[in-house]
């Protein structure tokens, strides 16, 4: 987490000094532009980090709130940046909604330079191209949908950048240990409804049954608590259960619920 935060907080600042220096008056940029209302080298950048700090992922943004903040103190001296961190908080139950708003807000501030974020796909899709035509470089440590930066309906514009591999990467590669390590023959996939969930079932699934592993697919709500009902369907002979959930205590629900209807399978989250 150190490391992607950091990332994210040095391209995104290296990423308006650039742009600064090196923008034409005919391919005006948003830093170009606040270079003019007198944000330079020597200026403070202030930062937005758009991520969910409340709902049931709150832990993953205040952990990258907390790198965020460890980043901005032990790096700006380094690179001789002053940098200014705001927080914008999107909770995962909410949907687009609060990222789509705080995309509105922040093109709005003109002393906004660049935003960390947003931390879920879903908000990544629905607020890049606001971001894009303010001319403002956003770039996430943890959106990992593919087709944000891949393939013929791109969701990312020119202004997204992410320093994490996205699900065509990390699908395959938990597949292959499943296949390789744990020598699986059954596994069952539950999705969450919600972009990160849907995307990385899906790699992983594909990768699965290309190895003529045997999978099972079910999908529930990301507001779910209780999954017994899903429980009752997972095979006796399933050897995994893979949860990809951004919610640890969702994961752990499943594994007891696993447990007290005898199941053998193990969770993967």
């Amino acid at each position: 987490m150190k490391k992607v935060i950091s990332a994210a907080l040095i391209t995104g600042a290296a990423a308006v000094l650039a742009a600064t220096a090196g923008a034409q008056p005919a391919e005006l940029t948003r830093a170009a532009a606040a270079e003019q209302q007198g944000v330079s080298c020597n200026s403070t950048l202030k930062i937005a980090l758009v991520t969910p700090l409340t709902g049931g992922a709150g832990f993953l943004g205040n952990a990258q709130l907390s790198w965020a903040k460890y980043a901005v103190k032990t790096l700006q001296k380094r690179y001789g940046l002053k940098i200014r961190l705001v927080t914008g908080d999107t909770p995962v139950e909410a949907g687009n909604a609060p990222a789509q708003s705080l995309a509105q807000k922040y093109v709005g501030d003109r002393s906004v330079v660049a935003v960390i974020g947003p931390a879920t796909s879903g908000a990544v899709a629905a607020t890049s191209r606001t971001y894009f035509q303010a001319g403002l470089a956003h770039i996430s440590p943890s959106a990992t949908r593919t087709s944000l930066t891949k393939g013929s309906t791109r969701e990312g514009t020119q202004a997204f950048f992410r320093v994490v591999p996205d699900d065509g990467i990390q699908g395959p590669n938990d597949g292959k240990f499943m296949v390789e390590k744990l020598k699986v023959t059954k596994v069952v996939i539950i999705d969450l409804q919600e972009p990160y969930s849907v995307g990385l079932a899906d790699s992983t699934q594909a990768y699965l049954r290309s190895k003529n592993v045997t999978v099972q697919r079910e999908s529930t709500s990301v507001r779910t608590t209780d999954f017994s009902s899903l429980v009752t369907r997972v095979p006796n002979d399933a050897q995994i259960v893979f949860f990809p959930t951004q919610q640890p205590e969702d994961a752990q629900t499943l594994g007891q619920q696993l447990l007290e209807q005898g199941k053998r399978a193990k969770v993967w989250r």
